[in-house]
């Protein structure tokens, strides 16, 4: 779980994958996680106007897992690395919900992750919508 809200610190939670969604230039993934795994503090940081480093991982049993856990790659869990806008959360009285923005160069590799359950590993980079940088920062 994310403690602190630099920009090193790195979220690691258990969620839900929730409906994907394509659109003509993007690709979304609704997520869902217990509120309590995740501080109203980073909730915000991570969240809320984001864009981030993200890396999404099925695995049904996640939400025994501690943050950080290794897991063995023959036991079958799919992996998946990309950047992704957040515009906002939501909250119930048990949980925490955000949709994840992709480009949609990456909704075939998304679609296998939905309503699965599995692991968000993510961390801040710059705010949403903020124009992405070529390999030589221009």
């Amino acid at each position: 779980m994310a403690k602190g809200t630099d920009t090193n610190t790195v979220l690691d939670v258990p969620v839900e994958f929730a409906g994907i969604s394509i659109q003509k230039e993007q690709a979304t993934v609704a997520i869902k996680l217990l509120k309590s795994k995740l501080t109203l503090k980073s909730a915000d940081h991570f969240l809320c106007g984001a864009r981030l480093e993200v890396g999404l991982k099925i695995d049904p049993d996640s939400s025994d897992d501690v943050a950080g856990q290794e897991t063995f790659d023959a036991m079958g869990t799919e992996a998946f690395e990309s950047v992704a806008d957040v515009k906002s959360w939501r909250a119930s009285p048990e949980h925490i919900t955000c949709s994840l923005v992709f480009t949609r160069s990456d909704a075939e590799a998304l679609l296998r992750f939905g309503q699965e359950r599995g692991r968000l590993q993510a961390r801040r980079v710059g705010a949403a919508g903020e124009e992405k940088k070529d390999d030589d920062g221009e």
